[in-house]
């Protein structure tokens, strides 16, 4: 059964037109995608309304995005993180970003992953529910 509840997901650049072309794709693809342009307004929009999956670039001014993937690590609900934009293996490991990506990947491989976490979202949810 395929989940009717559309995967949320949360782009955080500080790059406005690269946030909004690859949220307008993934728009297009069914998936309900909010854009973040700095670490404290991701931060607010994931308190509101928490994502299940975050697209972040580790590269911003102010709170970096290895700060703002260990942030959003520590929450309650913890999203899958995405990182976009050069990474140091160790780094990825530390925040807990299972998946890397280059800004330059292509939508495919995005798409895949967010397939990926909508599978692992359902598996959840059935491995929850009473029986």
């Amino acid at each position: 059964m395929t989940d009717p509840v559309p995967l949320s997901v949360l782009i955080i650049d500080d790059d406005r037109n690269a946030a909004d072309s690859l949220a307008a794709c993934l728009t297009r693809h069914g998936y309900a995608v909010r854009t973040a342009a700095s670490a404290a307004d991701a931060i607010a929009l994931a308190v509101e309304a928490r994502p299940d999956v975050v697209l972040l670039d580790l590269h911003m001014p102010g709170m970096d995005g290895w700060e703002l993937a260990a942030n959003l690590a520590a929450s309650n609900h913890r999203p899958v993180t995405e990182a976009a934009a050069g990474a140091d293996p160790l780094g990825v490991a530390w925040v807990h970003i299972p998946f890397h990506l280059g800004k330059q990947d292509d939508t495919a491989m995005v798409l895949s992953v967010l397939a990926r976490a909508a599978r692992t979202r359902e598996a959840r949810r059935l491995m929850n529910s009473p029986p």
